[in-house]
């Protein structure tokens, strides 16, 4: 009885929390931006020594050039806010990390099932 207790539960709460992924992923895709512009923002203001009113225009139209916004905001984030490289690349290439990581799964997890069934 306690068990089935528990596991309706926890069912619920996992329940409820899937009501909120996509907002906590929201929020999450929203404050990772943020960090981005403001290290693309260093970056020029850094390497080309611009102030921050030009540099804020700027860095909205940089951070849309794929490798050019990261390549920026790595040496924003490595020169002046002093973060390690690696640091700097989990920032900007994070979300490729994650998706090359998760479709290995879902290719491992697959070939798994072929093989159960055969």
């Amino acid at each position: 009885m306690l068990q089935a207790l528990l596991r309706g539960g926890l069912l619920f709460l996992l329940g409820k929390l899937g009501d909120y992924m996509q907002a906590i992923g929201f929020i999450v895709y929203i404050v990772v931006g943020l960090f981005q512009l403001a290290a693309i923002m260093a970056g020029l203001e850094s390497w080309w020594g611009l102030h921050w009113i030009i540099a804020a225009p700027i860095a909205f139209i940089v951070s849309y050039i794929p490798f050019v916004g990261a390549i920026v905001g790595m040496v924003g984030a490595v020169d002046v806010w002093r973060w390690e490289w690696w640091q700097a690349g989990l920032l900007f290439f994070g979300g490729i990390i994650f998706a090359i990581v998760c479709g290995g799964m879902s290719s491992f997890f697959e070939w798994l099932s072929f093989r159960k069934g055969t």
